[in-house]
């Protein structure tokens, strides 16, 4: 799933952006923001020049040979001079950046900025720009570096940094060599986030909230068991076994059908708990009828009774 529209400056505590930061947004749909609109209408549609920017902000700040540069990004050797090639898109992609920098009404240095010395090309990302996948990382980072009694806090910190993550990094890019392991890398990191959010949240039994957080993540990761999981027990927890069991029914069938996936034995274990629940809350209420039918029983004296529904019973 890609990004919503609009900047995620309002999304997070952590940001703390000022209307002149520009936004670099990665994870999900590739976008370049400066006070909610996007910057990568200047690119006019060249799709091998928006790949080069894609390229050198997920290798920013690293001296990059041009060897590299075509091998990733042109493995096919489709090009009869590559290198030549490469200049001239460079070439396209500072005065590009120029142009983001004019629009920001910054230095090009304070925003994006592609330098050649050396035999190494290296791409900087200036201070006036917000990197999401740094602010994903750091949160976690703080996340974790907080102890058990400051709990609140670190669910805090994990919820910021999932609501940073839409979808596939750099989504829409072509599918090089180059790209794979950091797709895989901050996939990797959404879901150990979004697991330990969750073991935090149910271990103090914050099963609305697990709710919540499992209604914006099922949209990124719709077959993820574990996320299923929390969610049918926050379910019973909160006493819709009924809703939990409907749930369960559904999750079982999409595994199977889209995956060939059996019920673990953890959503089996889960399965004899929604069916205890119901059987408890069946009996509760029983019990209640019971209670209702017999609360008058004590009663003294005469009952006055209608006589058409003396009538009634008698016949």
């Amino acid at each position: 799933m890609g990004r919503p529209n609009g900047s995620w400056e309002a999304t997070t505590g952590l940001l703390n952006c000022s209307s002149d930061d520009v936004n670099i947004i990665t994870l999900g749909d590739f976008d370049i923001q400066y006070q909610g609109q996007s910057l990568l209408t200047v690119i006019q549609r060249s799709y091998k020049l928006l790949e080069l920017l894609r390229y050198f902000i997920a290798f920013r700040n690293r001296r990059m040979l041009s060897e590299t540069i075509i091998d990733d990004l042109w493995p096919d050797g489709g090009c009869s001079d590559p290198k030549n090639v490469l200049r001239v898109q460079v070439y396209r992609l500072r005065k590009v950046l120029e142009e983001m920098a004019s629009i920001t009404k910054s230095q090009p240095e304070l925003c994006l900025n592609l330098t050649y010395s050396n035999g190494y090309y290296l791409f900087e990302v200036g201070t006036h720009c917000r990197l999401d996948t740094d602010i994903f990382e750091s949160a976690i980072r703080r996340a974790e570096s907080l102890g058990e009694k400051e709990g609140l806090i670190s669910i805090d910190l994990y919820e910021q940094a999932l609501t940073l993550y839409n979808g596939q990094y750099m989504d829409g890019a072509i599918s090089n060599e180059w790209l794979i392991p950091l797709q895989n890398r901050y996939h990797r990191l959404y879901l150990q986030t979004l697991h330990r959010l969750l073991e935090k949240m149910a271990s103090i039994e914050l099963y609305k909230k697990i709710i919540e957080v499992y209604e914006r993540a099922c949209l990124i990761e719709p077959y993820e068991e574990t996320l299923h999981l929390y969610f049918i027990q926050a379910l019973i927890e909160l006493g819709d076994a009924k809703g939990a069991l409907s749930h369960y029914n559904y999750i079982t069938s999409l595994l199977y059908k889209e995956l060939g996936v059996k019920p673990s034995a953890a959503m089996r274990s889960l399965y004899r708990q929604i069916q205890q629940a119901m059987v408890d809350n069946h009996e509760t209420n029983l019990i209640l009828i019971e209670k209702k039918l017999t609360d008058n029983d004590d009663m003294a004296g005469a009952l006055y009774c209608d006589i058409d529904y003396f009538r009634f019973l008698y016949r």
